[in-house]
């Protein structure tokens, strides 16, 4: 009988790093238990019983799992050094970089369960 081999190692994923201040920060692996996570927190958006479709809460679910994500890839990472290390322009660039990209291979729609926004009426005259 021949051997059936599954190579996991053919999809192993580009090397990516995030370097914050002296840290170099290897964010190619991201758990299982992580993409848990975040689908979790994305289902509780669809349910309005949950009072979580605000883009606030959307912005805070982002936070803690990219924070979650970076405390996972290096266990020196505190909440402190973040908060000493990263401002709010670098946090949604790192939201971009970490988060969305799992969203996106999950073809999650980060939208759904958001109201819509009003559109403005144009003048006609």
């Amino acid at each position: 009988m021949s051997e059936h081999i599954i190579d996991l190692d053919a999809i192993k994923p580009q090397e990516r790093f995030i370097k914050i201040g002296d840290k170099k920060i290897n964010v190619t692996i991201v758990s299982f238990e992580r993409i848990l996570d975040i689908v979790d927190r994305i289902d509780k958006l669809s349910d309005p019983d949950k009072g979580t479709s605000s883009q606030r809460w959307i912005l805070e679910t982002f936070n803690d799992v990219t924070k979650t994500i970076l405390k996972d890839a290096d266990p020196e990472i505190t909440d402190e050094w973040l908060e000493d290390n990263i401002d709010a322009t670098r946090m949604i660039k790192l939201i971009t970089e970490l988060v969305m990209p799992i969203l996106n291979e999950m073809d999650v729609d980060v939208n759904a369960g958001l109201p819509k926004q009003k559109e403005t009426k144009k003048n006609s005259s």
